[in-house]
């Protein structure tokens, strides 16, 4: 059990030294600008990405729409 938590975490580790921070950084920039002009973002998925595209809505619903209740998705 030691080794394969030790293998995750080294796995994992050497994922995120990989994340392109900037491709994220301009998404959030997007979708913010979208936010802020009271404009519309069109989430799909079709089996299981409907499933991640679901929840991914409900995540962004909790955490942007928490603090301004006035606005939600759709």
């Amino acid at each position: 059990m030691e080794n394969f938590i030790k293998n995750y975490i080294q796995e994992t580790s050497s994922a995120l030294e990989h994340v392109d921070y900037e491709s994220i950084a301009k998404a959030i920039n997007i979708i913010q600008s979208v936010y802020e002009r009271d404009g519309n973002i069109y989430i799909f998925g079709n089996g299981g990405s409907l499933a991640l595209a679901t929840h991914w809505v409900s995540d962004f619903n909790k955490t942007v729409f928490s603090h301004n209740l006035d606005k939600h998705t759709k």
